[in-house]
């Protein structure tokens, strides 16, 4: 790699490193901010970071992407949880990957699938964006949770170069590591939460009273309350100051497996 990009790859590890030292972090926060050092240090235009508690197989317990398409297209996107029909090929090949490896998704499917993803969940991207390219990496936890990092190039802007495919192979491993040290476990009855419900507990992590949560998720604020009252009832606390320190206990902060591959070199970068 050139000094100018080791220069951007070192900032952007400066930034995960700050990102790992914030304990008030959400999970839906953290993907977020993981995307968007992807996004912004390669310089692609999609990122994307699912995390699968259970093993890449099952399904994901939460994702988020960054890429062009509108507000709703992506809340949409990010609120799936399982992997589309058409990607399972996908799911099982990456089931038997080395792990903290970066691949090529043509590298991975069975000749005659199609290289972009399909419309439904867990691995997929809104059928209006079709990929031209695509690369991934899988991490896994010390307490069998995973992580699987995905970068993309759209259909008609070419494949992912050589440098690209280089920067983001020193710049995963990083990533990941930084997963693995904030992201938390969540309560067994925050897991099941439907997509209005957990934008409400999130607005509520991040500090926001009942009428910001409203204006913020365009409830009503009976509807803002009623979602509380249920969050109370499910955590059984009487507070929302117990509510949130139940939330915030990371009962599974853990280390990465480490993997034998060292994907800062060029030569590691692509499977």
């Amino acid at each position: 790699m050139t000094d100018m990009t080791c220069h951007r790859v070192r900032e952007s590890i400066f930034e995960l490193g700050r990102i790992s030292t914030d304990r008030s972090i959400t999970n839906t926060t953290l993907l977020r901010r993981l995307a968007d050092v992807l996004a912004d240090t390669l310089g692609v235009e999609i990122a994307g970071l699912a995390v699968f508690e259970s093993g890449v197989a099952s399904g994901s317990t939460a994702c988020y992407v960054r890429g062009p398409w509108k507000m709703d297209e992506s809340a949409r996107f990010s609120e799936e949880s399982f992997w589309a029909v058409q990607d399972r090929n996908l799911a099982e090949r990456l089931e038997g990957l080395r792990r903290g490896r970066l691949h090529h998704r043509p590298d991975l499917l069975s000749p005659g699938v199609p290289t972009r993803m399909g419309s439904g969940r867990g691995g997929a991207l809104p059928a209006a964006a079709p990929l031209e390219d695509q690369a991934v990496a899988l991490f896994q936890r010390t307490d069998g949770a995973e992580l699987l990092i995905g970068i993309n190039s759209l259909d008609g802007s070419g494949q992912l170069s050589h440098t690209v495919l280089a920067r983001a192979g020193a710049l995963m491993p990083f990533v990941a590591r930084c997963w693995a040290t904030v992201w938390r476990r969540e309560p067994a009855w925050m897991r099941d939460l439907k997509p209005a419900a957990r934008r409400v507990l999130e607005c509520l992590l991040e500090g926001m009273d009942d009428a910001q949560i409203a204006d913020h998720t365009g409830l009503s604020y009976h509807s803002v309350r009623a979602h509380l009252k249920r969050f109370f009832r499910d955590a059984d606390v009487r507070s929302r100051l117990h509510l949130m320190q139940q939330c915030a206990c990371r009962a599974a902060e853990g280390s990465l497996v480490e993997s034998p591959v060292d994907l800062s070199t060029d030569e590691a970068a692509v499977a």
